[in-house]
Protein backbone atom coordinates (compact mmCIF):
# COMPACT_ATOMS: atom_id res chain seq x y z
CA UNK A 1 0.00 0.00 0.00
CA UNK A 2 1.47 3.35 -1.00
CA UNK A 3 2.06 5.92 1.71
CA UNK A 4 2.70 3.35 4.44
CA UNK A 5 6.03 4.05 6.19
CA UNK A 6 8.62 1.30 5.99
CA UNK A 7 9.37 -0.58 9.17
CA UNK A 8 12.32 0.53 11.26
CA UNK A 9 15.56 -1.09 10.18
CA UNK A 10 14.53 -1.11 6.50
CA UNK A 11 15.62 1.21 3.73
CA UNK A 12 14.53 1.43 0.08
CA UNK A 13 18.18 1.12 -0.99
CA UNK A 14 19.81 -0.82 1.88
CA UNK A 15 20.45 -3.99 -0.12
CA UNK A 16 22.28 -2.16 -2.91
CA UNK A 17 24.15 0.65 -1.25
CA UNK A 18 27.73 0.99 0.01
CA UNK A 19 29.15 4.14 1.59
CA UNK A 20 32.82 4.68 0.69
CA UNK A 21 34.98 7.27 2.44
CA UNK A 22 38.19 7.95 0.52
CA UNK A 23 41.18 8.80 2.71
CA UNK A 24 39.26 10.21 5.71
CA UNK A 25 41.47 12.31 8.01
CA UNK A 26 39.26 12.80 11.08
CA UNK A 27 38.16 9.78 13.10
CA UNK A 28 35.23 11.63 14.65
CA UNK A 29 33.70 12.04 11.19
CA UNK A 30 33.99 8.31 10.61
CA UNK A 31 32.06 7.70 13.82
CA UNK A 32 29.35 10.14 12.79
CA UNK A 33 29.02 8.38 9.42
CA UNK A 34 28.73 5.00 11.17
CA UNK A 35 25.86 6.46 13.17
CA UNK A 36 24.25 7.87 10.02
CA UNK A 37 24.47 4.47 8.36
CA UNK A 38 22.60 3.00 11.31
CA UNK A 39 20.00 5.79 11.09
CA UNK A 40 19.24 4.82 7.48
CA UNK A 41 19.42 1.05 7.95
CA UNK A 42 22.73 0.62 6.09
CA UNK A 43 25.54 -1.75 7.01
CA UNK A 44 28.05 -1.57 4.14
CA UNK A 45 30.66 1.07 5.00
CA UNK A 46 34.21 1.03 3.62
CA UNK A 47 37.15 3.29 4.50
CA UNK A 48 39.96 3.76 1.99
CA UNK A 49 43.40 4.42 3.47
CA UNK A 50 42.22 6.37 6.55
CA UNK A 51 44.69 8.43 8.56
CA UNK A 52 46.32 6.27 11.27
CA UNK A 53 44.68 6.69 14.64
CA UNK A 54 41.19 7.27 13.20
CA UNK A 55 39.55 4.63 15.40
CA UNK A 56 40.06 6.55 18.66
CA UNK A 57 37.96 9.47 17.42
CA UNK A 58 35.43 7.18 15.78
CA UNK A 59 34.94 5.32 19.06
CA UNK A 60 33.82 8.56 20.70
CA UNK A 61 31.25 9.63 18.12
CA UNK A 62 29.91 6.15 17.30
CA UNK A 63 29.37 5.26 20.96
CA UNK A 64 25.76 4.20 20.30
CA UNK A 65 26.64 2.15 17.19
CA UNK A 66 29.47 -0.14 18.24
CA UNK A 67 28.16 -2.94 16.04
CA UNK A 68 28.33 -0.78 12.93
CA UNK A 69 31.84 0.37 13.83
CA UNK A 70 32.94 -3.25 14.18
CA UNK A 71 31.48 -4.16 10.76
CA UNK A 72 33.09 -1.43 8.67
CA UNK A 73 35.93 -2.49 6.39
CA UNK A 74 39.26 -0.77 5.75
CA UNK A 75 40.98 -1.25 2.37
CA UNK A 76 44.12 0.32 0.88
CA UNK A 77 42.76 1.52 -2.49
CA UNK A 78 39.59 2.98 -3.93
CA UNK A 79 39.73 0.40 -6.71
CA UNK A 80 39.38 -2.36 -4.10
CA UNK A 81 36.54 -0.58 -2.30
CA UNK A 82 34.57 -0.28 -5.54
CA UNK A 83 35.59 -3.54 -7.25
CA UNK A 84 32.11 -5.14 -7.24
CA UNK A 85 30.16 -1.90 -7.75
CA UNK A 86 28.37 -1.17 -11.04
CA UNK A 87 27.21 2.38 -10.26
CA UNK A 88 29.41 4.86 -8.36
CA UNK A 89 27.87 8.19 -7.32
CA UNK A 90 30.46 10.70 -6.14
CA UNK A 91 30.11 14.00 -4.30
CA UNK A 92 32.27 17.04 -4.87
CA UNK A 93 32.50 20.76 -4.24
CA UNK A 94 34.51 21.33 -7.43
CA UNK A 95 33.62 21.12 -11.09
CA UNK A 96 35.25 21.87 -14.43
CA UNK A 97 35.79 20.65 -17.96
CA UNK A 98 37.14 17.30 -16.77
CA UNK A 99 34.76 17.12 -13.80
CA UNK A 100 31.17 17.50 -15.04
CA UNK A 101 28.63 17.49 -12.24
CA UNK A 102 24.91 16.96 -11.77
CA UNK A 103 22.64 18.94 -9.49
CA UNK A 104 22.35 17.39 -6.06
CA UNK A 105 18.57 17.41 -6.39
CA UNK A 106 18.79 14.84 -9.22
CA UNK A 107 20.39 12.23 -6.96
CA UNK A 108 17.15 10.36 -6.36
CA UNK A 109 16.40 10.33 -10.09
CA UNK A 110 19.79 8.82 -10.89
CA UNK A 111 19.31 6.22 -8.19
CA UNK A 112 15.85 5.31 -9.50
CA UNK A 113 17.20 4.96 -13.05
CA UNK A 114 19.90 2.50 -12.00
CA UNK A 115 19.31 -1.02 -13.34
CA UNK A 116 17.39 -3.47 -11.18
CA UNK A 117 19.63 -4.91 -8.42
CA UNK A 118 22.62 -2.81 -9.48
CA UNK A 119 25.34 -2.62 -6.84
CA UNK A 120 25.73 1.05 -5.97
CA UNK A 121 28.30 3.05 -4.00
CA UNK A 122 28.18 6.59 -2.66
CA UNK A 123 31.75 7.89 -2.71
CA UNK A 124 33.01 10.82 -0.60
CA UNK A 125 36.45 12.44 -0.55
CA UNK A 126 38.40 13.47 2.51
CA UNK A 127 37.95 16.54 4.68
CA UNK A 128 40.96 18.42 3.32
CA UNK A 129 40.73 18.08 -0.46
CA UNK A 130 37.61 16.07 -1.32
CA UNK A 131 37.79 13.60 -4.20
CA UNK A 132 40.99 13.82 -6.22
CA UNK A 133 40.75 13.90 -10.02
CA UNK A 134 41.83 10.24 -10.13
CA UNK A 135 39.22 9.27 -7.54
CA UNK A 136 36.51 11.25 -9.32
CA UNK A 137 37.29 9.28 -12.50
CA UNK A 138 35.85 6.16 -10.85
CA UNK A 139 32.44 7.81 -10.51
CA UNK A 140 29.72 7.21 -13.07
CA UNK A 141 28.16 10.50 -11.89
CA UNK A 142 29.33 13.40 -9.72
CA UNK A 143 26.94 15.53 -7.69
CA UNK A 144 27.37 19.09 -6.51
CA UNK A 145 25.42 20.75 -3.72
CA UNK A 146 25.24 24.42 -4.70
CA UNK A 147 25.35 26.34 -1.42
CA UNK A 148 24.64 30.07 -1.03
CA UNK A 149 27.37 30.76 1.53
CA UNK A 150 31.00 31.74 0.97
CA UNK A 151 32.32 28.29 1.96
CA UNK A 152 31.48 25.73 -0.72
CA UNK A 153 32.61 22.50 0.94
CA UNK A 154 30.73 20.60 3.64
CA UNK A 155 31.95 18.66 6.64
CA UNK A 156 32.29 15.03 5.55
CA UNK A 157 29.61 13.67 7.85
CA UNK A 158 27.24 16.50 6.88
CA UNK A 159 27.68 15.65 3.19
CA UNK A 160 26.89 12.00 3.87
CA UNK A 161 23.82 12.99 5.92
CA UNK A 162 22.44 15.20 3.14
CA UNK A 163 23.05 12.55 0.47
CA UNK A 164 21.36 9.79 2.47
CA UNK A 165 18.39 11.97 3.36
CA UNK A 166 17.95 13.06 -0.28
CA UNK A 167 17.92 9.41 -1.32
CA UNK A 168 15.55 8.50 1.50
CA UNK A 169 13.23 11.33 0.45
CA UNK A 170 13.21 10.68 -3.29
CA UNK A 171 13.94 6.99 -3.90
CA UNK A 172 10.95 4.94 -4.99
CA UNK A 173 10.54 1.32 -5.97
CA UNK A 174 12.42 0.52 -9.14
CA UNK A 175 10.58 -0.78 -12.19
CA UNK A 176 10.57 -4.51 -12.83
CA UNK A 177 13.48 -5.76 -14.94
CA UNK A 178 12.79 -6.10 -18.66
CA UNK A 179 13.42 -9.70 -19.65
CA UNK A 180 17.11 -10.47 -20.08
CA UNK A 181 18.22 -6.88 -19.70
CA UNK A 182 22.03 -6.62 -19.64
CA UNK A 183 23.61 -5.61 -16.37
CA UNK A 184 26.19 -2.83 -15.99
CA UNK A 185 29.72 -4.10 -15.41
CA UNK A 186 31.51 -3.64 -12.10
CA UNK A 187 34.60 -1.53 -11.39
CA UNK A 188 36.72 -4.71 -11.32
CA UNK A 189 35.46 -5.58 -14.81
CA UNK A 190 36.25 -2.03 -15.92
CA UNK A 191 39.77 -2.46 -14.51
CA UNK A 192 40.21 -5.54 -16.71
CA UNK A 193 38.97 -3.71 -19.81
CA UNK A 194 41.41 -0.84 -19.19
CA UNK A 195 44.31 -3.24 -18.61
CA UNK A 196 43.59 -5.09 -21.85
CA UNK A 197 43.31 -1.85 -23.84
CA UNK A 198 46.62 -0.60 -22.45
CA UNK A 199 48.25 -3.98 -23.14
CA UNK A 200 47.19 -3.86 -26.80
CA UNK A 201 48.42 -0.27 -27.13
CA UNK A 202 51.77 -1.13 -25.51
CA UNK A 203 52.29 -4.25 -27.64
CA UNK A 204 51.54 -2.40 -30.89
CA UNK A 205 53.85 0.48 -29.89
CA UNK A 206 51.06 2.99 -29.52
CA UNK A 207 52.30 5.58 -27.04
CA UNK A 208 50.58 5.07 -23.71
CA UNK A 209 53.06 6.78 -21.41
CA UNK A 210 51.66 10.33 -21.42
CA UNK A 211 49.41 10.65 -18.36
CA UNK A 212 46.65 12.40 -20.33
CA UNK A 213 46.06 9.21 -22.34
CA UNK A 214 45.67 7.13 -19.19
CA UNK A 215 43.38 9.77 -17.66
CA UNK A 216 41.25 9.93 -20.82
CA UNK A 217 40.93 6.14 -20.95
CA UNK A 218 39.92 5.97 -17.29
CA UNK A 219 37.36 8.76 -17.71
CA UNK A 220 35.83 6.98 -20.70
CA UNK A 221 35.57 3.62 -18.94
CA UNK A 222 35.07 4.39 -15.25
CA UNK A 223 32.78 7.33 -15.90
CA UNK A 224 30.41 5.40 -18.16
CA UNK A 225 27.77 2.82 -17.36
CA UNK A 226 28.92 -0.01 -19.64
CA UNK A 227 26.54 -2.90 -20.18
CA UNK A 228 27.92 -6.43 -19.94
CA UNK A 229 26.96 -7.18 -23.55
CA UNK A 230 28.85 -4.06 -24.72
CA UNK A 231 31.89 -5.05 -22.66
CA UNK A 232 31.90 -8.45 -24.37
CA UNK A 233 31.95 -6.71 -27.76
CA UNK A 234 34.88 -4.52 -26.68
CA UNK A 235 36.81 -7.55 -25.42
CA UNK A 236 36.17 -9.32 -28.73
CA UNK A 237 37.47 -6.26 -30.59
CA UNK A 238 40.64 -6.23 -28.46
CA UNK A 239 41.13 -9.96 -29.06
CA UNK A 240 40.76 -9.44 -32.82
CA UNK A 241 43.21 -6.51 -32.78
CA UNK A 242 45.70 -8.70 -30.93
CA UNK A 243 45.32 -11.46 -33.55
CA UNK A 244 45.76 -9.01 -36.43
CA UNK A 245 48.86 -7.42 -34.87
CA UNK A 246 50.48 -10.80 -34.27
CA UNK A 247 49.64 -11.98 -37.79
CA UNK A 248 51.19 -8.83 -39.28
CA UNK A 249 54.29 -9.13 -37.08
CA UNK A 250 53.49 -5.88 -35.32
CA UNK A 251 53.08 -7.38 -31.86
CA UNK A 252 55.88 -7.00 -29.34
CA UNK A 253 55.74 -8.42 -25.85
CA UNK A 254 54.85 -5.35 -23.77
CA UNK A 255 56.18 -6.93 -20.59
CA UNK A 256 54.83 -5.92 -17.20
CA UNK A 257 53.51 -2.40 -16.91
CA UNK A 258 54.91 -0.05 -14.33
CA UNK A 259 51.64 1.39 -13.05
CA UNK A 260 51.53 4.16 -10.54
CA UNK A 261 49.84 3.38 -7.24
CA UNK A 262 46.08 3.00 -7.49
CA UNK A 263 43.84 5.37 -5.56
Amino acid sequence: MSGVPKARGQSPFAEDLRIVLARPRIGENVGFVVRLAANFGLEDLVLVDPLPGWRKGADRTASMCREGLAKLRVVPTLSEALADRQVVLGFTARWGRDRPVRAFTTLGEQMAEAPEKAKIALCFGNEESGLSQREAAFCTDLFLLDLPGSHASLNLSHAVALALYELHRTTHARPAPRGNEARPITVAEKDLLIRRAREVCNATEFRVDPPHFRAALERLVYGTEIQSRDARVLHKALTYMTWLAKKAGLWTDPGPENPSSSP
